[in-house]
């Protein structure tokens, strides 16, 4: 019962810090648990020298990379050296670092941080940027999560920005921490996303607002420096009848952005893409329109990823993989496979996925299990894009 693959792209929310001109992202890392003879800990994937290494490590009995909340950044040498499962910040050596504790205060992270020690219940909100302009310093952008009885769910209210600089010594230690840098009374949890400016060296980030249409946006400059919010309400008012997106993404080149969605029957068969196109030069979003799809059994909406050359979309539902040509004036959608089996006793589906620096797209089994599905060839349109349901087994 491998526990290392519980979800890989839960944490691979900073796919879209991997298109950046300077790489941070050859090393990828999740799982948790710190016994491999009981195959517990974590999986690294290395994508140096034009091919891909899968090894494991030990972990940490109280982190987990990857099965709520979860991110990680290399350095310029494609070595990891920083995560966070939402509730710290640690090093390469998985310890806390110094003033690294107590991220996204209150009633959550006391239960999941510290009684549980499963990751903070937000599986898309941290992001980690590099600063250009200094090796030794890195940005932390994370949203807390907080039950709402009125609407009967999770919402984030505030978005931080924390940030380590690695010292004299040769230690990290945050440096500012829990910097608050957006306030609002309802923000949806699992949405924070990055698009690259067109200069190539600053960054939009942006999340929404919870059943409405608002989107708040900042620029992060490559010195850390930040403007905004920059607010902007657009689109109708069908996001008040969906459930939480469960994935959300621009694409590589920073044209389009969407958004994933269940309806609000937990029995739907239908599911919903907010897709905008995006101007990663004004950060202003425009023209969104719906892409409704179906599916022939259960399944949550669960993965989003645009191909390398952002001209498709890709999407999971637990169990089945789509994809979508939404450049036509109705768009094409063609099922690639469909994946519900059970392995080393527990089910394998298909889950989160993320583009790596190979061009290829890697998903997770959405479940906890140790394989890894791939689209080998994710520009092509149809079954010549090369989906390989159970491509990678790791240790």
């Amino acid at each position: 019962m491998n526990k290392r693959t519980t979800i890989l792209l839960y944490l691979l929310i900073l796919s879209n810090i991997l298109n950046a001109q300077e790489r941070f992202d050859k090393e990828w890392m999740f799982g948790y648990g710190q016994h491999l003879s009981n195959n517990f800990g974590v999986t690294k994937m290395d994508f140096s020298n034009n091919q891909v290494k899968v090894s494991s490590k030990n972990g940490s009995p109280d982190f987990a990379l990857g099965i709520e909340s979860g991110s990680f950044v290399c350095d310029k040498s494609d070595k990891v050296i920083l995560y966070t499962d939402g509730c710290s910040i640690r090093d390469s050596s998985m310890n806390i670092i110094l003033n690294g504790d107590s991220l996204n205060q209150g009633e959550l992270y006391q239960y999941y941080c510290h009684q549980t020690g499963s990751g903070f219940p937000a599986k898309q909100s941290t992001l980690f940027f590099p600063d250009l302009l200094d090796s030794n310093k890195y940005y932390l952008f994370h949203k807390d999560s907080h039950l709402n009885s009125q609407l009967q769910t999770v919402v984030s209210q505030n978005l931080f920005k924390s940030t380590i600089e690695l010292d004299s010594s040769g230690r990290y230690r945050v440096i500012d921490k829990n910097k608050l840098v957006l306030s609002e009374s309802w923000l949806y949890v699992d949405d924070l996303s990055s698009c690259q400016h067109s200069d190539g060296q600053s960054w939009w980030i942006t999340t929404h607002e919870f059943k409405g249409n608002n989107f708040h946006s900042f620029l992060l400059e490559p010195d850390g420096g930040l403007n905004g919010p920059y607010t902007q309400a657009i689109g109708d008012q069908m996001f008040q009848y969906l459930d939480q997106p469960y994935s959300a993404t621009f694409s590589p080149d920073g044209s389009h952005f969407a958004m994933q969605y269940d309806s609000l029957s937990t029995y739907s068969l239908t599911k919903f893409i907010a897709l905008f196109d995006f101007n990663n030069t004004t950060g202003e979003f425009s023209n969104q329109r719906w892409i409704t799809y179906h599916v022939d059994s259960i399944g949550s909406a669960v993965g989003l990823s645009f191909s390398p050359d952002s001209e498709l979309l890709y999407v999971s539902t637990a169990r089945t993989l789509l994809q979508v040509d939404f450049n036509q004036s109705e768009p094409e959608i063609v099922v690639l496979g469909y994946v519900h089996e059970i392995k080393n006793n527990w089910i394998v589906g298909i889950g989160e996925m993320s583009i790596g620096p190979d061009c290829r797209i890697y998903v997770g089994p959405g479940a906890t299990n140790n394989f890894l599905h791939v689209i080998h060839h994710p520009n092509l349109k149809g079954p010549a894009c090369g989906f390989q349901p159970f491509a990678i087994e790791t240790p």
